[in-house]
């Protein structure tokens, strides 16, 4: 335990991502990586277009598309339970 201007601090324990968040997780990584892929193929001309195949809204997409470029390691670390520990 630490003193952090008076008060007692106790260090939070490592946090752990629970399954069922780590799967979500995978899939929307999964997911976006295949829009990507599709929109760098030509298969698909938008993220729009993406959109109504998904039965999503845009809005939706866009959020999630960013996620296709998350690095190997932190995809390793989320698999392996470790996404808090990445350094």
């Amino acid at each position: 335990m630490t003193a952090i201007k008076g008060v007692a601090h106790q260090p939070a324990s490592p946090m752990s991502i629970k399954p069922e968040t780590r799967d979500a997780l995978l899939a929307a990584i999964a997911k976006a990586r295949s829009w990507i892929d599709d929109i760098v193929a030509g298969r698909i001309d938008s993220l729009d277009e993406i959109a109504r195949r998904e039965g999503k809204v845009e809005r939706h997409i866009r959020l999630l598309a960013p996620l296709a470029f998350v690095s190997l390691q932190v995809v390793r670390a989320i698999v392996a339970g470790d996404a808090c520990d990445i350094t």
